[in-house]
Order: C-alpha cells, then structure tokens, then sequence
C-alpha cells in the first residue's frame, strides 16, 4: 500500500515528487486561480441548476418532516404524547430541527434553499478534499463539477430537500477533514481536523442515521496509516475525532432532551424501529417497491452515476497496478500530503457501504441516490487527473442527463415521481373550521401539512403505522374516540400491504361519511353530526391514480 502522508521526521529529496503527482508545486501555485473560478462556477452552476424548484409544491417527506419539526421546535402539545411533541417518525433529532426551522422561517422557499446551500456545501468541499489528496487544484474541479451535476439532476431525487440532501454537507466537510488529519502539517491544523471530521461524523448521523460515510472513510484511512505513521500518531488523530463526535453528541443529546424527546425513544427510532421495518417491508413486499427499485437502477445508469462508478474502479486498479510496478511507494511530500491510492480504497469502502446501505433501506426512493453524491465526486477527481478522457467521456454523460432532466422537468408541472396532495388538501382546509383535525391514509403528509389542520393520529407515513400499528388499533381508538378527526382523507383505495382494513372500514361506515371523491381515487371522509361545506377540488387538480404513499 502507498505511503499515506509524509513523515516530517523524513527529509525529502530535492526534486522528489511522490504518490500519482508531477506537478511542482510553481506550476500547482500558477493553476490556483483558475482552478478556483472553476469551483467557483460549479457551486453557480448547482444554484441555478436548483433555482426552478424552489416554490414547487412540497413532497410528503418535506411536508411531514416540516410538520413535526415546526410544532416540535413550537412547544407543542406535551412532550410526552409521543416522540416529537405529538407526532413520531423515524429520523434523528438534528433533521427534525432543521426542518423545524425552515418551518418557522416560512416554509417550502426556505426549505428548498437550506437544499441550495447544502449542495453549494458539497461542491466547495468534495473540491477541497480531491485538490489535497492529488495536489492538483484540477482535481477539485472535477469532483465539484460531478457533485454539482448531479445535486442538479432531478433524476438523482436530489430537488427534494430530505435528510440524505441535508446530511450531504456534513459527510462532504467530514470526508475532507479526515484527510486533512492525517497531512503532514501542523499538529494543531491535524487536531482541528480531527475535531471537525468527529464533530461531521455526528451530525450526518443524527440527520441521517445510515449517513455513516465519515466514520467508514476514517476507519479505513486511520488502519491504513498505522503501517506508516506508527501508533501514536493514529492515537492521536483517533482521540481528537471522538472528542469531536462526543462533543457534538452531548450537545445534540441536550437540545433533544430540553425538547422534551426522550433519548431512547430516539435509539429507538433510529435503529430498533429501522430493523423492524426493513422485516416489514421483506415480509410484504410490494409492486410497488420492485417497481421503484428498478426505478432507481435506471436513475443510476441515465444520471452517469454507474458510469462514475467504473471510472473510479477502473482508475483505482490501474493506480494500484501502476504502484505495484514501481515497487514501494516514494516519500509523499507535505504538497501532496494523501496518497490517491489509498483514498480511493477508503472511497470504495464508502461506496460498497452506501450501496448496502440504500439496498438494506427496502423502499428505494429515488432521493437514496444522493448518498452516492459525495464519493462519486471525490473519487472522480482522484481519478481524472490522470485519465482525463475517459473520465470526460463520464462527466459528459453526467452533464448531458443533468441538463436535459432538468430543462424537461423544470417546464413540467411538479416535482419528479411526485403527485402532490396539496391541492386536496388546501380544499379541505378551506372547508374547515378553527379547531378541526385531520387524519390523512396512508402517508401523505403534504395533504395533511396543506389543510393547516392538526392530526390526532401520530404516525404521518405508512411504514410506521405498518410497523406500530399493523393492527390499527391505535388508528381506529383515535377515530372512534371523543377526540376523533374532524376529516379522514383516503388517498388511495388500496390497503396497506399486510394490513387488515376491517377494522378501519367498520370505523369509517360507522362514525364518518364521504364528502368528497376524485376521479384519482381520493376520498375525503367528515365525522358525522359535523356540519361543514363539501371540500371542492378544482379539475386541472384531479390527476391519475397515484404512486403508493410515503
């Protein structure tokens, strides 16, 4: 294995250039501007890219993390009616908080440009990280232009602001401060690293808890770098990370609980939960999710990402193969202070991980891509310097599908993949009355966010009523309660896979009668002795039968 990063204890030999680099470093210092305005124009490009979506209506994930986030960071209802205030879902505490805010600051706009900014975070950092690895300032252009690309391409489910878009930024300034903490600089530059890379581990984390990236890339460097650098210093750098990540969990671990969310119902949530709906989910399968899976494959190929994918793996066995030639790896000097080799070995590890990762997810939205965003982009740049046309050939790919999605879906009339409820659910607001509830099935969470109503029902996606209440209990307690909703809407006439809809039905015929059914197969249910206005849905609003729910 190359040489990881240069020991200062070892002079350099005049001249000596080490790992895939033959730049001086005049010519490195003559490339810098340029460069940057390369990166510069990549992180404009991801802006503009993003700029037509911003007011598009909301998908149900970002209506239903904003819901639970806006009236968690609110002080809701009691704390203790169920995670986060009165509702519960799946995801660690920091996503909640950011999309509470986005919340409070007004809501969709807000929302889409923390997206924004998340992806101009990407573009800067994978940047930074290829031009330390190579030496090379090209190098960050090329990872940059790749993570804008396809943090602009509609067909990488990156539009939608959900929690792997969120988490981004943080795995991207994770990955490159573990690079940095193992230069051959100061110790304080590598104990800041270090610091930050713990510190980035977390927060990706506990916005997404299958975000894991950092902690994978630093295990692999750090056992790489031993051989080299000796234990010590790996101590060192490993001791700094967990004082970072330790730091920042406290401090998550306290805002949570000052929130009123218990820290187990949290674990609970992020993992237990996640293990016994991926049971679910295999045990029940839907056509619906074989369909999407094949979806997401097809989103792969025609967004470039397998063919980034082959470049890199191509790449790194003919650097690997190149080293094996030469024989052992030359001093790596403190202007190329990470050898390609072995960022690229840690990158396939990554790579393998999110892979694993999105298949173990059992749902295959199309937004799981993103988690590839990050070591496509570094590894390309590691990459192109050295095969610069076959990496253009791949990057041209990536360009061609980014622009012409995002020219299509832009003059289309709402987000990919994505029947939005709000219309249906503004109509059923407006036919509402102060002190109203609704309870929306099965997900749907933008329904229930556009009827401005409170849900007495926890549970605002399908998989946790699958997995929590697969009797429906709990559902039909709250509709044949004294706090039962004012409006059921049924966004599909299809029942949930493994669920029994006796019980509901018998709920429903009981205590509530419709009010209102599209052609598209929704139907809006008011309780009975409720007087109120039918809901009226314009037609233009009526689309086809929809995909299943969230």
């Amino acid at each position: 294995m190359a040489t990881l990063v240069r020991d200062p204890a070892v002079p350099t030999r005049a001249g000596t250039t080490g790992g895939t680099d033959r730049s001086t470093p005049d010519r490195d210092t003559a490339r810098t501007w340029p460069a940057r305005a390369g990166v510069a124009s990549a992180a404009l490009a991801v802006v503009l890219l993003r700029l037509p979506f911003l007011d598009r209506p909301l998908t149900p994930d970002e209506s239903g993390f904003m819901t639970v986030g806006g009236q968690w960071l609110g002080h809701g209802p009691a704390a203790d009616s169920s995670l986060y205030g009165r509702y519960w879902v799946d995801r660690p505490p920091l996503l909640v908080t950011v999309f509470g805010l986005a919340d409070r600051l007004g809501g969709a706009v807000p929302l889409r440009l923390v997206g924004v900014l998340a992806a101009v975070v990407v573009v800067l950092a994978v940047a930074r990280t290829s031009r330390v690895v190579t030496g090379r300032p090209a190098a960050g252009v090329w990872s940059a232009v790749v993570a804008a690309l396809l943090l602009g391409n509609p067909l990488a489910g990156s539009l939608p602001t959900n929690g792997e878009l969120v988490a981004a930024p943080f795995v991207a300034v994770g990955v490159a401060a573990v690079v940095e903490s193992v230069r051959g600089g100061g110790r304080t530059h590598r104990l800041v690293a270090g610091l930050v890379a713990g510190a980035a581990a977390v927060c990706a984390v506990m916005v997404k808890q299958n975000m894991a990236d950092v902690g994978v890339l630093a295990l692999v460097v750090l056992v790489l770098t031993v051989r080299h650098r000796g234990p010590a210093f790996v101590t060192r750098t490993l001791a700094a990370m967990a004082a970072g990540a330790l730091a920042t969990g406290l401090l998550l671990a306290g805002w949570t609980v000052a929130h009123g969310t218990s820290l187990g119902g949290v674990w609970f949530a992020m993992y237990p939960f996640r293990v016994e709906a991926g049971a679910v989910l295999a045990g029940n399968a839907s056509l619906h999710a074989l369909a999407r899976s094949e979806l997401l494959l097809q989103a792969a190929t025609a967004t470039g990402m397998v063919a980034l994918a082959l470049l890199a793996a191509w790449g790194g066995a003919r650097h690997v193969h190149r080293r094996g030639r030469r024989g052992p790896g030359r001093v790596v000097p403190s202007s190329q202070p990470a050898s390609v080799g072995t960022v690229l070995v840690g990158l396939a590890l990554v790579g393998a991980y999110d892979v694993a990762s999105i298949a173990l997810g059992g749902s295959y939205w199309l937004h799981y891509l993103v988690q590839l965003v990050v070591p496509l982009s570094v590894a390309t740049g590691l990459v192109a310097v050295r095969h610069r046309a076959l990496a253009g050939v791949a990057v041209a790919w990536v360009a061609v599908s980014a622009l012409v999605v995002t020219a299509s879906v832009a003059s289309g009339a709402s987000m990919p993949t994505t029947d939005s409820g709000v219309p249906l659910g503004r109509a059923v607001g407006a036919a509402a009355r102060p002190g109203d509830t609704v309870v929306t099935l099965w997900g749907h969470a933008d329904v229930t966010r556009a009827t401005g109503l409170v849900s007495p029902y926890p549970y605002l996606w399908a998989l946790p009523t699958r997995t929590l209440d697969p009797q429906l209990h709990r559902l039909v307690r709250t509709l044949r309660g004294p706090d039962g909703p004012t409006w059921v809407v049924a966004w599909s006439r299809r029942s949930l896979p493994g669920v029994d809809p006796g019980p509901l039905r018998e709920a429903l015929r009981d205590d509530y009668h419709p009010v209102l059914t599209t052609r598209a197969g929704h139907t809006v249910f008011l309780h009975d002795g409720v007087v109120r206005p039918d809901p009226r849905l314009a037609a233009r609003f009526d689309p086809p039968p929809a995909q299943e729910a969230r």
